[in-house]
């Protein structure tokens, strides 16, 4: 915890600062003090063997806990008011040892100024971002590269005992197949139903959030560049799904455009010199995502569902260049693989994607509106089509 809670610490920038760890007890009264007063403060907190944490904003301070039936302890945060309606998403009873991993998964989004994640996407993430953790800690570095994952396992299959722990974490690195056939190991292949299980709950989830946000501000199918510069730059609400497509769409319309004076008759108002060499800049981070896109340029506006195949964590803005190809070289991997269905799950989610896209949604609510609040196991293929659905009177007795 405290390892992988430095490197966030020495991460910059960021959205909100993590302070030091403070004991917790209950049976006492906490003093915030006057910390997030000017900046928002994430103050981690243990308590015995259990982990949560505290936001201190300017104007309140929220607390988040993992645990069903821990009690909220006294917080006295001056005239600030205390919010503890939601305090994120819970651990099962027998799994209070994960309330650190849960911990670590919300801070590491608040900091960058992202929501905490669902109790779904929790349930769906916990044990891969663990795998991320371990990696990180172990190579001192929020983004380890493939060759120090390499070297641990080589280095590790050397023990007399090898530790199954630290295979399994590292086996469930996005490390690529190829590489991991190349490195010496007795140990029997994996089995990918449950990552089959998470590319189901990442695209169903990143749909979620784009109905959701279509439905909250009806996002329009507009290409026009100062709309697309104002949404890549930050300036827009949305989904992720809304704000890669307009990632794509804003590098399809610079890649368009030869001269800086090309650019600047563009926007529909007067820009400075200096603001063309940032748009290029900007495009170039945004490559990424039509190169996403790109993997199936043959579906034409089909394509775009690509966008709902990759996770929102770790945010990719983030990442290295090396780990962004790393990312699209297993993409495209698992795409071309006959035997891996994400080519059919995306392909039956496009006609829901097309609707987003264009505004034609249909009024009345579909299933794919509810999907992030209903507490998720494993989907299967009915439950899959019925989410993907854009007919209201699709039925289903989904489990609640």
């Amino acid at each position: 915890m405290e390892d992988y809670l430095e490197l966030l610490r020495a991460q910059s920038p960021a959205y909100a600062r993590i302070a030091q760890t403070q004991r917790l007890d209950r049976t006492k009264v906490t003093y915030v003090g006057d910390q997030g007063a000017d900046y928002p403060m994430i103050i981690p907190f243990r308590d015995d063997d259990a982990w949560s944490f505290a936001v201190a904003y300017p104007d309140c301070v929220h607390w988040y806990e993992s645990r069903t039936q821990a009690a909220i302890p006294r917080l006295d945060a001056g005239a600030r008011a205390v919010v503890t309606d939601w305090t994120g998403p819970k651990v099962s009873p027998d799994g209070e040892g994960d309330t650190g991993i849960i911990a670590l998964l919300g801070i590491a989004r608040l900091q960058q100024g992202a929501p905490h994640v669902s109790q779904d996407v929790a349930d769906g993430q916990a044990s891969s971002f663990r795998t991320h953790v371990l990696a990180a800690v172990a190579c001192k570095a929020l983004e380890p590269p493939d060759e120090a994952l390499a070297s641990m396992l080589l280095d590790d299959q050397q023990d007399e005992i090898p530790s199954t722990f630290f295979y399994d974490a590292l086996y469930g690195c996005d490390m690529d197949r190829d590489d991991r056939r190349a490195l010496p190991s007795t140990r029997p292949q994996r089995c990918d139903a449950r990552t089959w299980s998470d590319d189901r709950h990442i695209i169903l989830g990143n749909l979620c959030e784009a109905v959701r946000a279509y439905r909250s501000i009806q996002a329009s199918d507009r290409r026009n560049l100062p709309t697309l510069w104002q949404s890549v730059t930050g300036s827009a609400i949305g989904s992720v799904f809304h704000e890669r497509l307009n990632a794509v769409r804003f590098c399809e319309e610079m890649e368009g455009l030869g001269t800086p004076e090309d650019v600047r008759q563009a926007m529909s108002y007067s820009v400075d010199l200096e603001c063309v060499p940032k748009m290029r800049g900007l495009q170039k981070q945004c490559e990424f995502w039509r190169d996403v896109c790109n993997l199936r340029r043959d579906w034409n506006m089909g394509k775009y569902v690509l966008l709902l195949a990759l996770p929102t964590h770790p945010p990719l803005r983030q990442l290295a260049t090396a780990s962004k190809a790393q990312l699209l070289r297993n993409l495209k991997r698992r795409l071309d693989d006959e035997t891996h269905p994400l080519e059919t799950w995306l392909k039956q989610s496009q006609p829901l994607c097309a609707a987003i896209m264009t505004n034609s949604l249909p009024q009345k609510s579909l299933l794919i509106d509810i999907y992030l609040i209903r507490r998720h196991g494993e989907i299967d293929d009915a439950d899959y089509e019925m989410y993907v659905n854009t007919n209201p009177q699709a039925k289903r007795a989904l489990p609640r």
